[in-house]
């Protein structure tokens, strides 16, 4: 009888043991998920950033906005738009909603403003509305660079 009970105890521990072990690797495997989500979005943000930038610097300079950049932008959402089905695993839903909505403010804008960009009329309306957009464009540096900081 006491082997039997003896056998009982080790095929539940075995159980145990290996549901433990699967669960452990599953937790590991999203941890890992969740910090490469983390690590590309912060990359794309980086290079959309370093276009934001140029951007501002080619505004300020010249007050011209380059139709090219801000097309550029649409460009560099292809690592949010892959991974946007798996942001459920970062676990702050401030940042998810934080990513989401940069990315669609960004996608927006450029949808919207991208054929605007670069008029060469000289007419006050015209500025203006270029100021406008380059506005909007310079402020999506400052949420790239608080998501990213956020992000770390």
């Amino acid at each position: 009888m006491n082997d039997f009970w003896g056998i009982l105890l080790g095929a539940i521990l075995a159980v145990g043991g290996g549901a433990a072990n699967d669960e452990i690797a599953s937790l590991r495997e999203r941890r890992r998920e969740r910090r490469a989500i983390s690590v590309s979005i912060s990359d794309e943000l980086t290079e959309i950033t370093q276009i934001l930038n140029k951007i501002k610097t080619v505004w300020e300079a010249t007050h011209t906005l380059i139709p090219s950049y801000i097309r550029d932008l649409k460009s560099c959402t292809s690592a949010y738009d892959a991974l946007r089905q798996r942001l459920f695993l970062i676990k702050n839903e401030d940042i998810r909603k934080s990513i989401t909505t940069f990315y669609r403010d960004l996608k927006s804008a450029v949808n919207s403003d991208a054929r605007k960009a670069g008029s060469l009329s000289k007419n006050e309306d015209a500025q203006k509305e270029q100021q406008e957009i380059a506005n909007k464009f310079i402020a999506f540096i400052a949420e790239a660079d608080s998501i990213k900081s956020k992000l770390k």
